[in-house]
Protein backbone atom coordinates (compact mmCIF):
# COMPACT_ATOMS: atom_id res chain seq x y z
CA UNK A 1 0.00 0.00 0.00
CA UNK A 2 2.69 2.25 0.49
CA UNK A 3 4.04 2.56 -3.36
CA UNK A 4 -0.05 3.87 -4.25
CA UNK A 5 0.56 6.16 -1.16
CA UNK A 6 4.15 7.63 -2.66
CA UNK A 7 2.34 7.61 -6.64
CA UNK A 8 -0.75 9.31 -5.25
CA UNK A 9 1.45 11.47 -3.42
CA UNK A 10 4.16 11.69 -6.26
CA UNK A 11 0.89 12.95 -8.49
CA UNK A 12 -0.55 15.85 -6.22
CA UNK A 13 2.82 17.29 -6.00
CA UNK A 14 3.26 16.90 -9.86
CA UNK A 15 -0.57 18.43 -10.09
CA UNK A 16 0.76 21.64 -7.74
CA UNK A 17 3.55 22.29 -9.85
CA UNK A 18 1.25 22.14 -12.98
CA UNK A 19 -1.14 24.27 -11.28
CA UNK A 20 0.86 26.98 -10.26
CA UNK A 21 2.03 27.28 -13.68
CA UNK A 22 -1.89 27.06 -14.84
CA UNK A 23 -2.42 30.30 -12.15
CA UNK A 24 0.34 31.64 -13.46
CA UNK A 25 -0.98 31.66 -17.49
CA UNK A 26 0.88 29.03 -19.05
CA UNK A 27 0.31 25.18 -19.69
CA UNK A 28 2.67 22.36 -21.01
CA UNK A 29 0.86 19.40 -21.43
CA UNK A 30 0.85 16.20 -24.64
CA UNK A 31 -2.49 16.15 -26.45
CA UNK A 32 -2.80 13.28 -29.06
CA UNK A 33 -1.92 13.41 -32.41
CA UNK A 34 -4.78 11.41 -35.22
CA UNK A 35 -2.38 8.88 -34.74
CA UNK A 36 -2.99 8.24 -31.13
CA UNK A 37 0.86 9.96 -30.21
CA UNK A 38 1.50 12.04 -27.67
CA UNK A 39 3.13 15.37 -28.41
CA UNK A 40 4.43 18.36 -26.19
CA UNK A 41 1.78 21.54 -27.08
CA UNK A 42 2.44 25.26 -24.57
CA UNK A 43 -0.43 27.37 -24.41
CA UNK A 44 -2.05 30.08 -22.04
CA UNK A 45 -2.58 33.42 -21.90
CA UNK A 46 0.86 34.62 -20.22
CA UNK A 47 2.46 34.12 -23.92
CA UNK A 48 -0.79 34.25 -26.17
CA UNK A 49 0.22 30.97 -27.68
CA UNK A 50 -2.63 28.78 -29.15
CA UNK A 51 -4.90 30.97 -27.16
CA UNK A 52 -8.14 33.26 -27.76
CA UNK A 53 -8.14 36.03 -25.66
CA UNK A 54 -12.06 37.20 -26.64
CA UNK A 55 -13.83 33.91 -27.13
CA UNK A 56 -17.65 35.23 -27.49
CA UNK A 57 -20.41 35.17 -24.75
CA UNK A 58 -22.52 32.41 -27.01
CA UNK A 59 -19.67 29.76 -27.09
CA UNK A 60 -19.42 30.17 -23.00
CA UNK A 61 -23.50 29.30 -22.49
CA UNK A 62 -23.85 26.59 -24.90
CA UNK A 63 -20.90 25.04 -22.92
CA UNK A 64 -22.30 25.53 -20.37
CA UNK A 65 -25.85 24.46 -21.50
CA UNK A 66 -24.44 21.27 -22.89
CA UNK A 67 -21.91 20.05 -20.59
CA UNK A 68 -22.88 21.31 -17.14
CA UNK A 69 -25.41 23.94 -16.47
CA UNK A 70 -24.79 23.78 -12.38
CA UNK A 71 -21.54 24.81 -13.35
CA UNK A 72 -21.76 27.81 -11.61
CA UNK A 73 -23.36 26.38 -8.68
CA UNK A 74 -20.79 23.90 -7.51
CA UNK A 75 -17.44 23.25 -6.78
CA UNK A 76 -16.02 20.94 -9.05
CA UNK A 77 -18.48 17.96 -8.58
CA UNK A 78 -21.91 18.14 -9.48
CA UNK A 79 -23.36 15.74 -6.52
CA UNK A 80 -26.97 16.88 -7.48
CA UNK A 81 -26.23 15.36 -10.93
CA UNK A 82 -24.29 12.15 -10.21
CA UNK A 83 -27.62 11.50 -7.94
CA UNK A 84 -29.41 12.14 -10.90
CA UNK A 85 -27.53 9.93 -13.06
CA UNK A 86 -27.58 6.93 -10.19
CA UNK A 87 -31.01 6.83 -10.29
CA UNK A 88 -31.84 6.79 -13.99
CA UNK A 89 -29.68 4.29 -14.73
CA UNK A 90 -31.24 2.00 -12.00
CA UNK A 91 -34.89 2.83 -13.17
CA UNK A 92 -33.34 2.23 -17.09
CA UNK A 93 -30.48 -0.62 -16.18
CA UNK A 94 -28.45 1.33 -18.21
CA UNK A 95 -25.33 2.93 -17.00
CA UNK A 96 -25.98 6.51 -18.19
CA UNK A 97 -22.84 8.33 -19.53
CA UNK A 98 -22.33 11.81 -18.18
CA UNK A 99 -22.00 13.65 -15.17
CA UNK A 100 -18.29 15.15 -15.57
CA UNK A 101 -18.57 18.56 -14.67
CA UNK A 102 -16.64 21.23 -16.96
CA UNK A 103 -14.13 21.53 -13.94
CA UNK A 104 -13.24 17.41 -14.19
CA UNK A 105 -12.84 17.45 -18.28
CA UNK A 106 -10.96 20.63 -17.56
CA UNK A 107 -8.14 18.14 -15.47
CA UNK A 108 -8.56 15.06 -17.72
CA UNK A 109 -7.35 17.35 -20.82
CA UNK A 110 -4.76 19.24 -19.48
CA UNK A 111 -3.24 17.12 -16.33
CA UNK A 112 -4.50 13.61 -16.73
CA UNK A 113 -4.11 10.73 -18.91
CA UNK A 114 -7.02 9.83 -21.01
CA UNK A 115 -7.03 6.04 -22.02
CA UNK A 116 -9.97 3.79 -21.71
CA UNK A 117 -8.45 1.10 -19.59
CA UNK A 118 -10.78 0.39 -16.67
CA UNK A 119 -8.34 0.23 -14.09
CA UNK A 120 -6.73 3.93 -15.59
CA UNK A 121 -10.36 4.83 -16.16
CA UNK A 122 -11.19 4.32 -12.58
CA UNK A 123 -7.60 5.76 -11.10
CA UNK A 124 -8.21 9.14 -13.08
CA UNK A 125 -12.03 9.72 -12.09
CA UNK A 126 -10.56 9.40 -8.64
CA UNK A 127 -7.92 12.14 -9.06
CA UNK A 128 -10.75 13.87 -10.79
CA UNK A 129 -12.80 14.07 -7.54
CA UNK A 130 -9.72 15.14 -5.96
CA UNK A 131 -8.26 17.86 -7.84
CA UNK A 132 -11.61 19.85 -9.05
CA UNK A 133 -12.30 21.45 -5.41
CA UNK A 134 -8.98 22.13 -5.51
CA UNK A 135 -9.04 23.68 -8.94
CA UNK A 136 -11.78 25.39 -7.82
CA UNK A 137 -10.39 27.04 -5.06
CA UNK A 138 -7.41 28.27 -7.40
CA UNK A 139 -9.13 28.87 -10.54
CA UNK A 140 -12.27 31.16 -11.03
CA UNK A 141 -14.42 29.92 -12.89
CA UNK A 142 -14.74 32.08 -15.78
CA UNK A 143 -11.03 31.34 -16.22
CA UNK A 144 -11.86 27.71 -16.31
CA UNK A 145 -14.42 28.09 -19.06
CA UNK A 146 -11.34 30.11 -21.06
CA UNK A 147 -8.78 27.33 -20.20
CA UNK A 148 -11.60 24.82 -21.14
CA UNK A 149 -12.42 25.80 -24.65
CA UNK A 150 -8.80 26.73 -25.55
CA UNK A 151 -7.40 23.02 -25.02
CA UNK A 152 -10.45 21.01 -25.55
CA UNK A 153 -10.27 19.05 -29.06
CA UNK A 154 -12.78 19.87 -31.84
CA UNK A 155 -11.52 17.05 -34.09
CA UNK A 156 -8.76 15.24 -34.94
CA UNK A 157 -5.68 17.24 -33.65
CA UNK A 158 -7.57 20.44 -33.64
CA UNK A 159 -7.11 21.92 -30.34
CA UNK A 160 -9.12 24.82 -28.65
CA UNK A 161 -11.90 26.86 -30.28
CA UNK A 162 -9.55 29.16 -32.59
CA UNK A 163 -7.93 26.34 -34.13
CA UNK A 164 -11.74 24.98 -34.32
CA UNK A 165 -13.07 27.69 -35.26
CA UNK A 166 -10.71 28.31 -38.19
CA UNK A 167 -10.67 24.56 -39.51
CA UNK A 168 -14.87 24.93 -39.72
CA UNK A 169 -15.68 28.14 -40.34
CA UNK A 170 -12.16 29.73 -41.86
CA UNK A 171 -12.37 32.37 -38.98
CA UNK A 172 -10.81 33.44 -35.79
CA UNK A 173 -12.84 32.85 -32.57
CA UNK A 174 -13.76 36.03 -31.37
CA UNK A 175 -15.89 36.11 -35.09
CA UNK A 176 -17.88 33.09 -34.37
CA UNK A 177 -22.05 33.75 -34.39
CA UNK A 178 -24.61 32.30 -32.13
CA UNK A 179 -25.09 29.21 -34.45
CA UNK A 180 -21.43 28.12 -35.36
CA UNK A 181 -20.79 28.34 -31.37
CA UNK A 182 -23.61 25.67 -31.00
CA UNK A 183 -22.37 24.10 -33.81
CA UNK A 184 -18.93 23.78 -32.66
CA UNK A 185 -20.31 22.64 -28.90
CA UNK A 186 -22.13 19.52 -30.32
CA UNK A 187 -19.31 17.77 -31.45
CA UNK A 188 -18.57 17.60 -27.76
CA UNK A 189 -17.89 15.19 -25.84
CA UNK A 190 -17.13 12.90 -28.75
CA UNK A 191 -15.29 15.16 -31.74
CA UNK A 192 -13.31 12.28 -32.66
CA UNK A 193 -16.56 10.31 -33.49
CA UNK A 194 -19.04 13.37 -34.27
CA UNK A 195 -18.88 15.40 -37.33
CA UNK A 196 -20.44 18.86 -38.03
CA UNK A 197 -23.67 17.99 -40.09
CA UNK A 198 -24.10 14.47 -39.13
CA UNK A 199 -27.65 13.30 -37.19
CA UNK A 200 -26.45 13.37 -33.71
CA UNK A 201 -24.19 16.94 -33.84
CA UNK A 202 -27.56 18.46 -36.30
CA UNK A 203 -29.82 17.44 -32.95
CA UNK A 204 -27.46 18.59 -30.23
CA UNK A 205 -26.82 21.73 -32.77
CA UNK A 206 -30.76 22.35 -32.49
CA UNK A 207 -30.92 21.88 -28.86
CA UNK A 208 -28.23 24.48 -27.62
CA UNK A 209 -29.31 26.91 -30.10
CA UNK A 210 -33.12 26.60 -29.22
CA UNK A 211 -31.95 27.71 -25.56
CA UNK A 212 -29.06 30.25 -26.41
CA UNK A 213 -32.10 31.92 -28.60
CA UNK A 214 -34.60 31.65 -25.39
CA UNK A 215 -32.74 33.44 -22.79
CA UNK A 216 -30.86 36.79 -22.66
CA UNK A 217 -30.18 36.88 -19.03
CA UNK A 218 -26.29 36.64 -18.03
CA UNK A 219 -27.56 34.01 -15.06
CA UNK A 220 -26.38 30.43 -16.57
CA UNK A 221 -28.49 28.68 -13.82
CA UNK A 222 -31.61 29.35 -15.05
CA UNK A 223 -33.99 25.95 -15.71
CA UNK A 224 -34.41 25.43 -19.40
CA UNK A 225 -37.45 24.33 -20.28
CA UNK A 226 -36.60 22.18 -23.19
CA UNK A 227 -35.11 19.13 -22.54
CA UNK A 228 -31.75 17.71 -23.48
CA UNK A 229 -31.53 14.28 -26.10
CA UNK A 230 -29.47 12.01 -24.17
CA UNK A 231 -26.15 11.26 -25.74
CA UNK A 232 -27.56 7.40 -25.47
CA UNK A 233 -30.53 8.12 -27.42
CA UNK A 234 -29.07 10.40 -29.90
CA UNK A 235 -26.32 8.00 -30.50
CA UNK A 236 -29.06 5.17 -31.68
CA UNK A 237 -30.88 7.82 -33.90
CA UNK A 238 -27.51 8.40 -35.38
CA UNK A 239 -27.32 4.79 -36.36
CA UNK A 240 -30.96 4.24 -37.35
CA UNK A 241 -30.30 7.15 -40.09
CA UNK A 242 -27.57 5.14 -41.82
Amino acid sequence: MKWILRIILGLLSLFTLQLILFWLGILIYFPYTPFKERYLRITGPLFKIHWASDIPAYCKKALILSEDQRFYDHYGIDFQSLESIIESSQKTGKLKRGGSTITQQLIKNAFLYRGNMNVLKFFRKTLEFILAPIMTIFVSKDKQLDWYLNIVEFGPNIYGINEGSTYHFHKEANRLSMSECATLISLLPSPLKWKVGSPVTMRRREWILAQLQGRHASNPNEQYLIPEPSIEDLEESDQDSE
